[in-house]
């Protein structure tokens, strides 16, 4: 049986997005089923360069790899 995890990113800050990708990513690279659910106010993150914008934050993965990874392992962002 699959493990299954649910995120939800619900602001629209660098503090939201970040564990949001990152809790992801570790998730699907423990074989879970990951759902992660963008709410209304973390909405920017899901337009067209806003990631790119980020940048990489110190210390941290770059968030356009992270998305990019959720994408192409299978993690559904609704």
């Amino acid at each position: 049986m699959t493990e299954k995890m649910s995120i939800v990113c619900n602001g629209d800050t660098p503090a939201n997005i970040m564990p949001t990708l990152i809790f992801s990513t570790s998730g699907l690279s423990l074989d879970y089923e990951v759902h992660v659910f963008i709410c209304p106010a973390a909405a920017r993150w899901m337009l067209t360069g806003e990631l790119e914008k980020l940048g990489t934050p110190k210390g941290m993965p770059n968030p356009v790899k992270l998305f990019n990874d959720i994408l192409e392992l299978g993690g559904e962002i609704v």
